[in-house]
């Protein structure tokens, strides 16, 4: 059985619809193409503060730094011109986010979140979360990996501070001996430094270190 030709007003109502469909479509591929060039002329801009702060152009008196300059010349509030101090710098060592940053295939927004913790050996990783995620993605991967992190530095610090330990005991000679195991901090600073040579006497009159006893000692 045939079916009933639609009515006028259908036809109408049908012919509406499809062109506000294409429409927006219309409006979202210029929306999107507009974005894609934003994100590569950002990275443009970026690569220019980081020459610019490099060659310390900003130098002038009553500014401290690139981002105050930004914030007097470009009008960018001090936090955001902080970030993006640090995200042209960052990107400088991370090639395959650069890229694609550069190309207009990812947001400042996701370059920014990924250069918090992002380094060449992780960045493959980062990116295809980038590429497929949204930039709220992107900052929940950062802060749960930044969490790891704190939480490995921790242990690590922990397990240092357990196998610290400071050992004085006397050999058959009489002689004293001093063995330590320190944290790399009290290791590289003065406190372990002056714990190592407690025990060493001054020189004698000669100029010459104490002559040294025991076995080790030469008999005349």
């Amino acid at each position: 059985m045939n079916q009933p030709a639609p009515s006028t007003w259908e036809a109408s109502h049908l012919e509406q619809a499809d062109r506000r469909q294409k429409q927006v479509k219309n409006l979202e591929n210029q929306i999107t193409e507009l974005a894609a060039h934003i994100y590569a002329a950002t990275y443009r801009l970026l690569e220019l503060i980081r020459e610019y702060d490099e060659c310390e152009g900003w130098a002038q008196p009553g500014l401290r730094s690139c981002a105050h300059w930004l914030n007097w010349k470009c009008g960018i509030g001090m936090g955001a011109a902080r970030e993006k101090v640090r995200v042209a710098h960052a990107m400088k060592d991370l090639p395959k986010i650069s890229e694609a940053f550069r190309e207009g295939r990812i947001s400042y927004s996701k370059v920014r979140a990924m250069t918090r913790v992002a380094t060449p050996e992780n960045e493959d990783n980062l990116m295809m979360i980038a590429l497929h995620g949204t930039a709220s993605h992107v900052e929940c991967v950062v802060r749960d990996y930044r969490r790891v992190e704190r939480s490995k530095a921790l242990r690590q610090e922990n397990l240092r501070h357990e196998l610290r330990e400071l050992m004085l005991y006397q050999v058959e000679d009489g002689s004293f001996i001093l063995r330590g195991r320190l944290t790399p901090e009290q290791g590289a600073g003065n406190h372990g430094f002056q714990v190592a040579r407690r025990g060493h006497g001054p020189s004698t009159g000669s100029g010459r270190p104490d002559a040294p006893t025991g076995p080790d000692r030469k008999r005349s």
